[in-house]
This record gives structure tokens, C-alpha cells and sequence, in this order.
């Protein structure tokens, strides 16, 4: 309930969508004490105004997630993980490009500076092929093998969601640590809880037609800052812009 109520992604949304793509019906408790059910167990069921989609990642304002039906997909045959590091972050997007261009399928894409995490699924066959063709294409843009890179554990975790095409040049002009699910549009930051680095960093996630909200912090950190920012800035729902 928690994943769809906040609408939680993880690295293989570039394959298999967000969670309200996988979402068919609810079942919500109100706050008045009423149980509803939205949409059914049919991918094709909406005649009208689609609640299910509205109360995926609203979350927990509209009502509390008591039961979710959703969508399965078999289980692939086949898995595997590439790491490379290029010399420079504009090498690394220019990877990323690339294998966006040609007949490559990739599951994830994360960029983490100048290393780029790359993940395929399917037959054995073709993620084979994948593989193979993906290890080609790096050593043309000079890629060495590289480990998994490291990530604070005990920092606030910011996510920013922009334009799929802002989205690396945004990252890669930050100068705090974090990774972007290339092709997806989600940068998360990795930062101190310091209320002036947030506003900073949301400001220029909003310069690049973004948002970012803080999405996990340490223990006492919540006094120190604003997790969500303005609600809507542009006063398209709500008079007085701010929805506070």
C-alpha cells in the first residue's frame, strides 16, 4: 500500500513502467470510514473519470490503501548487470544516448557521475546479444569496467522528477552526490539536511521544468526541512498558489 501510495519506482521503471501502469483497482478506506473500490480486474475498465490513476501517488491525502489488484508479468529467463565509468559525464550521457538509439531494450539505466549501471532482461539469447553489443558500443566511448559506485546511507534522499530529456544534464551540473534513472526522468540526490542545500537544489530542478520533494531523511531532520516546497506554484489549482 505504502509503494502505491507514493507511487515508489525503482531503476527497472525504464522497462516495466511505474507502479500506476500496473495498478488495475483498489480498494481505499476514506476518512469518513467508507470503503470504496476502484477499477477492476480488467485492463480495460474505465468508462469515466479514472480514480485508480488519482490515487496512486496521492500519497495517503485522498484515503488509506487497503488492497491493490495488479498486473503480473513472467518472471524473465534471463538477467544481467554492466558497470563502466567513461573519463567525463558528458561521455557517460553520450552513452546513454547512444544505446537509446540503437536496437538496445535496456531494464535500467543508472548514471552515477561519469559510471553508468546498465541492466537487461529477457532470453538468454537476447540479453546475450545485448550484452555483447552494449560492451562494443562502450569501448567506443573509451568505457573501462568499473564497481558498483557508493552511496551515503545516512543523507536525506532527494528526488527530482523532470523532463526525460533534462534530466542527465540536470544531474550532471549538481555538485552533491547522486544517480539518475536515465530515460525515465528521476534524479535522486543524496544531500545533508540542510534547508538552504534543498532550496537550492529545488530551484534548480524547477529551472529545468522539474520538481523535487525529499523523499527520505534521517531521524531529527524533519524540523530542519520543507520536504515538499510549494504545492503549486502556478496557482493552476488553487487561488493563492501555495497549497499549504
Amino acid at each position: 500500500g505504502g509503494t502505491v501510495a507514493a507511487a515508489a519506482i525503482g531503476p527497472r521503471r525504464l522497462a516495466h513502467g511505474a507502479p500506476r501502469d500496473s495498478v488495475l483497482g483498489l480498494t481505499v478506506a476514506l476518512a469518513s470510514g467508507e470503503v470504496v473500490r476502484t477499477g477492476s480486474r480488467m485492463v480495460k475498465n474505465v468508462a469515466g473519470y479514472d480514480l485508480t490513476k488519482l490515487l496512486v501517488g496521492s500519497l495517503g491525502s485522498l484515503g488509506f490503501v487497503a488492497g491493490i489488484t495488479i498486473k503480473v508479468r513472467p518472471r524473465p529467463r534471463t538477467t544481467a548487470g554492466l558497470v563502466h565509468t567513461f573519463a567525463s559525464v558528458a561521455r557517460a550521457i553520450a552513452f546513454v544516448r547512444r544505446i537509446r538509439e540503437v536496437d538496445l531494450f535496456p531494464a535500467a539505466l543508472v548514471l552515477t557521475g561519469p559510471t553508468l549501471e546498465t541492466a537487461f532482461e529477457g532470453s538468454e539469447a537476447a540479453v546475450r546479444y545485448q550484452v555483447e553489443r552494449t560492451e562494443a558500443l562502450s569501448l567506443e566511448l573509451g568505457a573501462s569496467p568499473a564497481g558498483r559506485p557508493a552511496r551515503p546511507s545516512d543523507a536525506c534522499r532527494l528526488r527530482a522528477n523532470l523532463p526525460t530529456d533534462r534530466a542527465l544534464y540536470f544531474a550532471a551540473g549538481l555538485d552533491v552526490p547522486g544517480f539518475a534513472y536515465a530515460g525515465s526522468g528521476v534524479v535522486y540526490l543524496l544531500v545533508p539536511a540542510d534547508g538552504g542545500t534543498i532550496r537550492r537544489l529545488r530551484i534548480a530542478a524547477e529551472a529545468h521544468g522539474g520538481r523535487l520533494v525529499v523523499e527520505d531523511a534521517p531521524p531529527g531532520a524533519e524540523p530542519a526541512i520543507d520536504r515538499w516546497g510549494a504545492r503549486d506554484p502556478a496557482g493552476a489549482c488553487h487561488p493563492q498558489g501555495d497549497l499549504r
